[in-house]
């Protein structure tokens, strides 16, 4: 009897570990650069998000301010002499006003608990006031199936109603004051992680800025003294494009003397727009600036499609 003995298949890799980035690149200084601009997008995007979660908040404030205000205003009406007419408000001011009402308990709970999101950016303190808004959210769902489930017996209906009905008078007129303080103090916590964004927003802003100034060089080869392999002819001819530096300091002039050293003649190397973008460090403009006077001047000649090459004498 032979026994076979089969090696087993090892585990495919899970998809975290595909999609890993190897960490000896993420000692470069290119690395760690992309990680900063990384950070600032992220840290200005949730800057955003918190600044529109305040506008919102704001808003709510005034919704349930004006809900509040119907309720007031009927109850403080009653009070009059005998001779004052009821007031009668139309029907679609109640309506709107149990609409009103509804959506705000349900706004409140989910921007409450967007709000303790961004707070947890940032480590600031949650707001607890989202429990509430949720067993008031929960209480009148269970009121509706109640009332219109076909499936629950009426004298279950009769015993679970009424004690809806009772938690309803005691919850809903504290929703009011509650919505206030909850929201109020959502705005509060909001505000606080807005500014502390703003802050970490444009520190990072400075540390890539200044970055790309150590990074970026004070003047470029055509400013610089021609080396003895550049053709004398270059000097006359050498149409530069400029363009503003990323400091808002000293403007950055790019020449064709910059092209020619940066593909020096006798390698042969095909180059692109890209290229020469990447090697001379200057927008897309200027590169095509500076390919463009080249080609004039007869020093580089097109090898390709959206390829280039020095001219082969």
């Amino acid at each position: 009897m032979a026994i076979t003995i089969r090696e087993r298949p090892a585990a495919p890799a899970p998809l975290a570990a595909l999609l890993s980035i190897d960490p000896a690149l993420l000692e470069r200084p290119e690395a760690q650069a992309a990680r900063q601009r990384g950070l600032l997008r992220a840290k200005a995007e949730a800057l955003r998000s918190a600044e529109g979660l305040l506008a919102w908040g704001h808003l709510l404030t005034w919704a349930i301010i004006f809900v509040s205000a119907i309720h007031i205003w009927e109850s403080v009406a009653a009070i009059a002499p005998a001779h004052v007419g009821a007031l009668q408000l139309p029907a679609a001011v109640y309506h709107g006003a149990a609409l009103a009402f509804t959506l705000m308990i349900d706004a409140c709970a989910l921007y409450i608990a967007k709000a303790n999101a961004a707070a947890a950016f940032v480590g600031a303190p949650s707001n607890r006031w989202t429990i509430y808004f949720y067993l008031v959210t929960a209480l009148l769902n269970a009121s509706f199936v109640a009332r219109h489930a076909p499936a629950i017996d009426v004298t279950v209906q009769a015993q679970l109603l009424p004690l809806l009905a009772g938690s309803f008078v005691l919850l809903l007129p504290l929703s009011i004051p509650a919505g206030i303080v909850a929201v109020e103090t959502s705005n509060r916590t909001l505000e606080a992680v807005r500014l502390a964004l703003l802050v970490e927003v444009e520190t990072l802003r400075g540390v890539i800025t200044g970055l790309l100034s150590d990074n970026m060089p004070q003047e470029s080869a055509s400013e610089q003294v021609m080396s003895p392999s550049t053709p004398p002819e270059l000097a006359t001819l050498n149409v530069a494009t400029t363009e503003p530096a990323p400091m808002g300091g000293r403007p950055m002039t790019y020449g064709m003397a910059d092209l020619l050293a940066a593909f020096p003649d006798g390698e042969g190397i095909l180059f692109t727009p890209r290229d020469v973008r990447v090697r001379l460090r200057c927008s897309e403009g200027s590169a095509q600036r500076v390919i463009q006077a080249a080609m004039e001047a007869g020093q580089i000649e097109r090898a390709a499609r959206g390829a280039y090459r020095r001219t082969q004498i």
